[in-house]
């Protein structure tokens, strides 16, 4: 739930959605609000949370003065995102209550600002792409208590983010160039995203005990060939891989339920799902795998949504069809 530039009337139905479970975002993209205004919403903060999420975006015409913050130090949850410039920056320092930043700013210059002490406590922590991309990750090393990480671009002293041992999801946007081999190194690590960026493969990554795992536009992945080292997968999801021509999910992943390939446009093998003896859920969409023989394969007994989609509405039509006669539903129920 988005509520934008919040008036002190919309806060009941904002205690209500965070009542009910959500998290709430408030945001900003023009500076329409008064040092009374922030005043109010911290205290909104301090009865919220982090479920009260407060976010300051866009500012296209005046760089974002991080002075502003002075009056929210009660926040928790703060997006700094989709701006080009701001002032003030390091005023972040005096915010002692943060457990999840965002931070999106294209013209940063403050490359060292992870070693602030009051980021250290973050569980969460998202870092977009800047300019030069040369934010320094050495101080992420310190972050213990650090579940959640999103990198974007940056690749200065990458290894630290393996001491960052808590983590438990991670999503990354890098170069082809930049190793990755500490992925290895995260014990509690169960949610791994790959989203744009480059890699040929996976090779690097071999101790990955985690349930799911995301491969989304990367540039030039062509090879999964270890994919069978995945074992504990419980959710794939492979998107907009135009490189990819195979896939064998092999013997090792009787763990996997949910399979989505998607716009995989090369891809004209799937092989050893009849393997896969817990997988509920199956996706295919946009691939040059046969439909007629896909379709006459044996599939595992557990599995109870198929969908199976070219892209050409009549023809999808007919498919479904197919399917629905066989008793496979089109939807996750």
């Amino acid at each position: 739930m988005r509520i934008d530039n919040p008036q002190e009337s919309d806060f009941d139905q904002i205690r209500q959605a965070v009542q009910a479970g959500q998290t709430v975002t408030v945001q900003y993209v023009e500076p329409v609000y008064t040092p009374a205004s922030l005043a109010f919403l911290n205290e909104q903060c301090k009865a919220l949370g982090d479920k009260l999420c407060v976010r300051f975006y866009g500012h296209y015409f005046k760089a974002f003065d991080c002075a502003h913050l002075r009056h929210l130090g009660a926040v928790r949850n703060l997006y700094l995102d989709c701006l080009t410039k701001v002032s003030n920056f390091d005023t972040l320092k005096e915010l002692e209550h943060l457990s999840e930043l965002s931070v999106g700013i294209f013209e940063l210059d403050d490359m060292d600002f992870l070693c602030w002490d009051n980021l250290h406590r973050l569980s969460a922590l998202t870092l977009a792409q800047t300019r030069r991309k040369n934010l320094d990750l050495a101080a992420l090393s310190a972050y213990r208590m650090l579940e959640s990480l999103f990198i974007g671009g940056h690749t200065r002293n990458l290894a630290a983010v393996g001491q960052a041992r808590a983590l438990t999801r991670l999503s990354l946007n890098l170069p082809a160039s930049a190793p990755i081999g500490f992925v290895n190194l995260l014990p509690c690590l169960d949610e791994l995203r790959l989203l744009l960026g480059g890699r040929a493969s996976l090779d690097e990554v071999h101790d990955f005990a985690g349930t799911s795992l995301e491969i989304v536009r990367v540039r030039g992945f062509g090879s999964f060939d270890n994919l069978k080292d995945f074992v504990n997968l419980q959710r794939l999801t492979i998107d907009d891989q135009l490189q990819l021509r195979h896939l064998d999910v092999g013997e090792r992943l009787g763990r996997l339920e949910t399979l989505e390939i998607l716009n995989c446009q090369n891809l004209g093998r799937l092989d050893g799902l009849a393997h896969l003896a817990r997988l509920r859920h199956l996706r295919i969409y946009k691939t040059r795998i046969d439909v007629d023989a896909f379709i006459e394969q044996d599939f595992p007994a557990s599995l109870r949504t198929l969908a199976f989609h070219t892209g050409k509405r009549g023809q999808d039509t007919i498919i479904q069809e197919r399917l629905a006669a066989m008793g496979y539903t089109a939807r996750e129920a």
